[in-house]
């Protein structure tokens, strides 16, 4: 019988969270602002292999402390897989014009956020035989396509990308016991995808199910040649 697999994935990402609840022998973690808002309880109607279950818990990750507090509260021996899928877009300034608290936000959100979750599960991703954390991140971060991306008013979202990309980077060659490194996870028609059309001309959308197949896949067969990576869903490597 396979040892029960414990993963943690931040930002509801239905998806994910029915990817892995629907296998057999899982224990899914999803963390939420509000558990009790309708698409936090849509989760356990989700349908479960034999064995697995699943436990929502309130986290904000925008917030060290509510970070710090939901972690240390869980009654798990370790965790073998956290996925860092939070994230915010909402604003599209130019810089020029931007409020740096909105920048602030963002970079505490989708950058700050996954730093301090590493940091707190790391003691129980070191329990186990192989552990993993992927943060999901943005090719908006990218650096070295700026000039290709025009005038796409992406410069906050895009910083707070960028930063989170440098942070797992560095990470994957600080913490060596486990396997860091990110993903993007294509244009897919998420909240926030359909938020930032309003305001930019993006790609064709691919559907959660492709992306969420590719995520999943690359993460069943990471090894230590995926740690410090960029990978698109798909598997290509990106641009940093």
């Amino acid at each position: 019988m396979s040892e029960n697999v414990v993963i943690l994935i931040t930002g509801i990402g239905k998806g994910l969270v029915a990817a892995y609840l629907a296998a057999p022998g899982n224990t899914v973690i999803a963390t939420v602002r509000d558990v009790s808002h309708p698409s936090s309880q849509a989760l356990q109607e989700l349908p479960k292999g034999l064995g697995s279950v699943l436990k929502v818990i309130q986290l904000d990750c925008g917030n060290k402390d509510s970070v710090q507090k939901a972690i240390r509260s869980l009654e798990i021996s370790k965790l073998d897989i956290v996925v860092s899928n939070a994230g915010i877009s909402q604003n599209f300034d130019k810089l020029i014009d931007v409020d740096t608290a909105v920048l602030q936000l963002h970079i505490e959100v989708n950058a700050y956020g996954p730093l301090w979750l590493i940091q707190e599960t790391l003691p129980l991703l070191r329990k186990a035989a192989n552990p993993k954390f992927l943060t999901i991140s943005s090719g908006a971060g990218a650096t070295s396509v700026l000039e290709h991306m025009g005038g796409m008013p992406m410069g906050v979202y895009g910083a707070s990308k960028s930063l989170v990309n440098h942070l797992m980077k560095r990470l994957s060659i600080e913490v060596e016991d486990v396997i860091v490194w990110l993903m993007n996870p294509g244009c897919v028609e998420t909240d926030i995808v359909k938020n930032s059309r309003n305001h930019l001309k993006l790609p064709e959308s691919i559907t959660v199910e492709q992306s969420v197949e590719g995520i999943v896949k690359i993460i069943g067969e990471a090894t230590k040649e995926t740690n410090g990576q960029f990978l698109n869903y798909d598997g290509r490597a990106l641009p940093w």
